[in-house]
């Protein structure tokens, strides 16, 4: 499992002043990729399939506790579940799922050190 927080600022928000959904579309990809490389892969693979679900908005200045998990790894294929809470108020805001391609040439992949 892996946890992270954000806070979330106007540039994360939409003409409303919440956080913008492709934000907490973009943090499920972005964190669960980094589950999949902790898992043991040489990298995080390619994307097969995202699925996010929006359950609350939230505004600006509230922190973002992102929990995510690989919940099977194979030998082609990572599977996550990400978890996206409001930290002041224990809320579940989005949850998503990633699957990643992470076999083929993708397992022989070394990852660029400049990233």
């Amino acid at each position: 499992m892996l946890i992270v927080e954000m806070e979330v600022e106007e540039r994360h928000a939409n003409a409303f002043q919440i956080v913008h959904g492709g934000v907490l579309a973009s943090l499920i990809d972005v964190v669960s990729s980094f589950v999949v490389f902790e898992s043991g892969h040489p990298t995080s693979g390619v994307s097969a399939d995202l699925s996010t679900s929006y359950l609350k908005s939230v505004g600006i200045g509230a922190v973002l506790e992102v929990r995510s998990y690989c919940e099977r790894d194979g030998k082609n294929l990572a599977f996550t579940r990400t978890d996206i809470f409001d930290k002041n108020t224990g809320d579940l805001l989005a949850s998503g799922r990633h699957t990643k391609f992470c076999g083929g040439d993708y397992a022989n992949m070394t990852v660029n050190p400049k990233l």
